[in-house]
């Protein structure tokens, strides 16, 4: 049943509770395309063919298992500000070695905050904007928090917001349901506890689960 929203709560709750560059050798990495323009699609399918190929390759990607992957380094300078600076850098010589430590793998709850990581590293935006996206559509009570707080890491715009809506609207069931409740900070649970759209039917259970986050934090 759809619990109405408490108003006059607001303040009484956030007073209580106010009272109170990495080695990236593991990391899985998937790369999606998604783009639905067609010619777009067979332009990078074409690429990627001519990279399996060897093709115009000129550079070399080490995986964590040591495997070699020869590659087109205008490529993954159009994809990645990281790989530009890199190739773009006076420093960089033709015989100099350059190792990215990763594998490929399907993006799963188990490595997407590593896939994230590297991501993000490497300013790779598209496979961040996927990542996002995932996150986005399998919230669920059990993980919402762990999504709210990580999606403020990262500063994505789009996920906090889905992920604080979802968190606000099911509230109680967040709360009995996500052991990740009590590792929110005092901030972040006193930004849920004020906003308007907080979902609960009674005044006491704010203050249970606020009771609730103090004793597991005390």
């Amino acid at each position: 049943m759809s619990q109405k929203p408490i108003k006059s709560r607001k303040s009484k709750a956030k007073k209580a509770i106010l009272g109170k560059k990495k080695s990236l050798k593991g990391v899985d990495i998937h790369f999606v395309l998604t783009d639905t323009n067609k010619e777009r699609v067979e332009w990078m399918s074409k690429l990627l063919e001519m990279q399996r190929n060897s093709v115009f390759v000129d550079s070399t990607i080490i995986t964590s298992d040591f495997k070699k992957f020869s590659i087109d380094r205008n490529m993954f300078a159009a994809i990645s500000p990281y790989f530009m600076a890199l190739y773009s850098n006076s420093l960089y010589t033709e015989n100099q070695s350059r190792e990215v430590f990763c594998r490929t793998s399907r993006i799963k709850d188990t490595n997407i905050e590593a896939v994230i990581r590297a991501a993000n590293r490497l300013q790779i935006t598209g496979a961040l904007e996927y990542c996002y996206g995932y996150w986005t559509k399998s919230l669920d009570t059990k993980n919402c928090i762990r999504i709210y707080q990580m999606s403020r890491m990262y500063y994505a715009i789009g996920v906090i917001d889905k992920s604080k809506e979802f968190i606000l609207y099911n509230f109680m069931a967040v709360v009995n349901q996500c052991p990740d409740f009590y590792s929110l900070s005092k901030d972040e649970l006193s930004d849920i506890l004020s906003d308007d759209r907080l979902n609960v039917s009674r005044e006491e259970l704010t203050y249970s689960a606020i009771n609730s986050w103090i004793s597991a934090n005390h």
